[in-house]
């Protein structure tokens, strides 16, 4: 039965007053008071400890701090009956009274409280029952079974509670660290203040390029992330990266575009950052072929649309010279369609008469802001 109760929160007390700022002391005080306020003939239940000078002392009871028969912690059971003084030479359980003591008349049962790893004594539970009178004195004759029950009852829920709170611990443990290690988003938790990275998972290990022991330990700054010391983008410039495109350093100092989310955690009280990424550096190049493509599509567009143009002027320039009667008015024709195809630069092109016998030369000229056509027949 022994064996049932927190032993590593016994342990965990020193007997002195720093108990009372202890999460275990509260927390066994609190299941003490509880067991009490249970079972209205159960006056008090507490743990005791022997010093080595042979001394029992209160290491915690069930009483209120403003009780006046609150025991603090290390205060001396100076009333310990021989009884009491012999729980902890033998180790065995024990039930006597009616005993006084400066707190009244009772029936007292104890149970040691043995380390499973040493094998050795740590502490004695306690349980007094109010024995003012006869009808007590008759329930502290048959008062072992009853005692002993209640305790171990209270032993029992202690440790189941215990026991079930840790495994549901242990398996969202394990359930958060298989999630973390398999995401497929690359995920890093750095402490806020020390900036060095405290757990790194697999697919961001892949991206830096170092096994974990490489990485794990060591500042961010400079490291994994291109930020020189004190311009963190979230600690020191206050910036908030929700989905917002970073760069990820690799062991080689390739620059690795990712798309990158911050959340601030806490772990153990303390306060960390929740960096989690994904490469997207194929959706980079795929917008630089985009991009490419595009520029090349625009040049071709513009090289149809250009030799669509000059196609319709060309042809509007033959009608003309069809309708045209003799060569004298073919000057203002060709001099109103040189402007057209050569709109920005200079420019040329020849006429030769039908019997290739004669030949033309039109050049359009840019001078300054003037436009001049000049026109050009060999003799």
């Amino acid at each position: 039965m022994s064996q049932a109760v927190n032993v590593e929160r016994v342990r965990s007390l020193s007997g002195t007053s720093t108990d009372l700022v202890s999460p275990d002391y509260r927390r066994l005080k609190e299941q003490l008071a509880a067991v009490r306020s249970a079972d209205e003939h159960i006056r008090f239940i507490y743990l005791l400890g022997r010093a080595k000078s042979g001394d029992i002392f209160f290491y915690v009871d069930n009483e209120p701090a403003d009780s006046e028969d609150y025991s603090p912690p290390g205060q001396l059971y100076e009333e310990a009956s021989e009884g009491i003084a012999r729980v902890f030479d033998s180790k065995d359980m024990t039930v006597e009274g009616p005993v006084a003591d400066d707190w009244g008349v009772w029936v007292t049962a104890l149970v040691p409280i043995i380390d499973p790893a040493s094998g050795n004594l740590i502490a004695a539970l306690g349980m007094d029952i109010d024995a003012h009178d006869w009808r007590w004195q008759v329930a502290g004759r048959a008062a072992l079974p009853l005692v002993l029950t209640l305790m171990l009852i209270f032993l029992l829920t202690s440790m189941l509670s215990r026991t079930r709170t840790m495994k549901t611990l242990r398996e969202n443990e394990k359930r958060l660290t298989t999630f973390f290690q398999n995401d497929l988003f690359g995920k890093i938790i750095v402490h806020r203040a020390s900036r060095n990275i405290f757990d790194i998972n697999d697919s961001a290990l892949r991206l830096v390029g170092l096994p974990r022991d490489k990485v794990v330990g060591n500042i961010c700054h400079q490291f994994v992330c291109p930020a020189e010391q004190g311009r963190c983008p979230v600690c020191d410039l206050k910036q908030t990266v929700d989905n917002s495109e970073r760069v990820l350093l690799d062991s080689g100092g390739k620059r690795i575009p990712i798309l990158k989310t911050v959340t601030p955690i806490v772990i153990e009280g303390d306060d960390y950052l929740l960096e989690s990424f994904i490469d997207i550096s194929d959706r980079k190049r795929a917008d630089e072929e985009v991009r490419l493509a595009h520029d090349k599509l625009s040049i071709a567009v513009e090289k149809l649309e250009s030799q669509k143009i000059r196609g319709d002027i060309l042809t509007e320039l033959r009608q003309f010279l069809q309708a045209t009667a003799t060569v004298a008015e073919t000057g203002p024709i060709v001099e109103k369609i040189m402007l057209k195809l050569f709109p920005a630069s200079n420019g040329a092109f020849y006429l030769m008469s039908a019997s290739r016998t004669d030949l033309a030369l039109y050049r359009a000229k840019k001078e300054g802001r003037d436009r001049v056509i000049v026109a050009e027949r060999p003799s």
